[in-house]
């Protein structure tokens, strides 16, 4: 499930590109990541909160939803990123070795 909604264009990517993505994926520094946004919210007179997992019953998955739904998200996603929000997608145990083999 994860290629057809994480990838959904992974069979149009050339081996070089798939490769050169993947890497990209793995070589995210994510506590390097974690620093820099609590310095820029420090800068900013911001509080800087406890990242705490989602609650379950908030948690939904793309496959469960219409396709009015999924462009309704991506369009929510897309406004988020311009007003300066930050989306973040964290990935469960194991799915990078569903991915590496997709």
């Amino acid at each position: 499930m994860v290629r057809k909604t994480l990838f959904a264009l992974w069979d149009e990517l050339s081996t070089e590109e798939r490769e050169l993505l993947f890497k990209d994926i793995e070589s995210l520094d994510l506590p390097r990541l974690d620093r820099i946004i609590r310095c820029s919210l420090r800068s900013q007179g911001l509080p800087v909160v406890a990242i705490e997992p989602v609650p379950e019953n908030t948690v939904s998955t793309v496959e469960e939803r219409t396709i009015e739904e999924r462009e309704r998200w991506w369009k929510m996603g897309l406004k988020a990123i311009s007003d300066g929000k930050l989306a973040v997608l964290l990935l469960s145990g194991g799915q990078e070795k569903i991915i590496e083999h997709h």
